[in-house]
């Protein structure tokens, strides 16, 4: 019996084929967004942890993480002779099959139990549906029914966007400049826009408290695409410029250190100037973190029970970012208030063993199976 229950769980690395030092990368962002959010289990007992600072942006993580993959990936894409209308169908295709079937299960799933439970009337989210709930301007109450579904429309617009992008610029400019000159160019534009739009709405907006800022500038669509695009630049260097990108790799790494330090040491810094928090304070994040990628590129493999657990965080990373808060986090929240603190503790507890088994199965019996399906898309 045992044994049965513990083949249910156990799941096969694969390590063919990953980076281990991206591997290191989601992990730590995973660790971190899960941290904050289990927080509030015992936030009634215990003063806020390192990792709970306010400007300490653990997204910024996988956007710029996503942006160097998916621009390593674009750019091979648009370096083919043949490069046209079927390569971005097949980009399309895989990026969706992989992202968007989890996360409508989830959401659907949220629905029904909504409609099954709320003693109060319930108003369908179908902005959610389509990643438009945060493009522009944020919802009433962006905490209403899937509050962390904003990161994911910011990711799946830009898998939209910038391909299209790319795809027009070439028609329209091809017969000027070379694809490396296209590249850099459509860079340079979607991240300067980007900055343009939080300027603006800096300008025509009074001083906020960090919880309206993050609702009106942090979780905004257009206002993070650069963040991305800070990844899609180290790719285009990655691409260009391979000698520089292994020449000062730790150079980058110490500069990367250095920043995140003053991140988190000025605080107090970020708080007391609100138009550079609402201007410039996430492009600074978005080239801190860009800088670590040369030296984790670099390291290709890792070893022993580390690397495993590593690896295994990074492949569970999309599913325990889908179930760690409303799913699960906020259902026990509701459900099992807790009235001291060893209650705190244990739903603590239960709460990671709860989060990490449901994720394993929902990994290896959805996830797999969908990624198993992408593979059958040329890219």
């Amino acid at each position: 019996m045992i044994k049965r229950i513990i083949d249910i769980f156990r799941l096969d690395i694969d390590f063919s084929g990953r980076t281990f030092g991206l591997d290191i990368m989601r992990a730590v962002g995973i660790l971190m967004v899960i941290e904050e959010h289990s927080y509030h289990l015992i936030a009634d007992y215990f003063p806020k942890g390192f990792m709970f600072m306010p400007y300490m942006d653990k997204i910024s993580f996988f956007f710029v993480l996503s942006g160097f993959l998916v621009g390593n990936i674009l750019i091979n894409i648009y370096n083919r002779a043949t490069f046209g209308t079927g390569d971005l169908m097949r980009f399309w295709a895989r990026r969706w099959i992989r992202t968007v079937p989890l996360y409508l299960l989830v959401i659907t799933g949220l629905v029904i139990l909504r409609y099954a439970f709320t003693r109060v009337g319930f108003v369908f989210p179908w902005r959610e549906f389509i990643f438009f709930q945060n493009f522009y301007y944020p919802e009433a109450d962006p905490y209403y029914f899937y509050p962390e579904g904003w990161s994911l429309a910011v990711e799946e617009w830009f898998y939209l966007l910038v391909p299209a992008v790319i795809f027009i610029a070439h028609l329209l400019f091809s017969k000027f400049i070379n694809k490396k000159q296209l590249l850099l160019s459509v860079i340079l534009t979607i991240i300067i826009g980007s900055t343009t739009l939080r300027i603006y709405r800096a300008l025509h907006t009074s001083d906020m408290s960090i919880y309206t800022w993050n609702i009106w500038f942090y979780k905004i669509v257009v206002l993070r695409l650069d963040t991305i695009m800070f990844g899609f630049l180290a790719a285009f260097v990655k691409h260009y410029y391979q000698s520089l990108w292994e020449r000062y790799k730790n150079v980058c790494l110490y500069i990367f250190i250095a920043g995140m330090a003053v991140i988190i040491a000025g605080h107090t810094f970020w708080a007391a100037h609100n138009f550079w928090l609402k201007t410039f304070f996430l492009t600074q994040t978005g080239i801190i973190m860009m800088l670590w990628l040369p030296k984790l590129d670099s390291i290709k493999a890792g070893k022993g029970r580390w690397a495993w657990l590593i690896t295994y965080l990074s492949n569970l990373t999309f599913v325990l970012y889908l179930l760690n808060r409303t799913p699960i986090l906020k259902s026990m929240m509701q459900l099992f208030p807790a009235k001291n603190l060893p209650m705190a503790i244990a739903e603590y507890l239960v709460y990671f063993i709860l989060l990490f088994a449901t994720a394993t199965l929902m990994h290896k019996y959805l996830e797999r199976p969908i990624i198993d399906l992408r593979k059958r898309i040329r890219q």
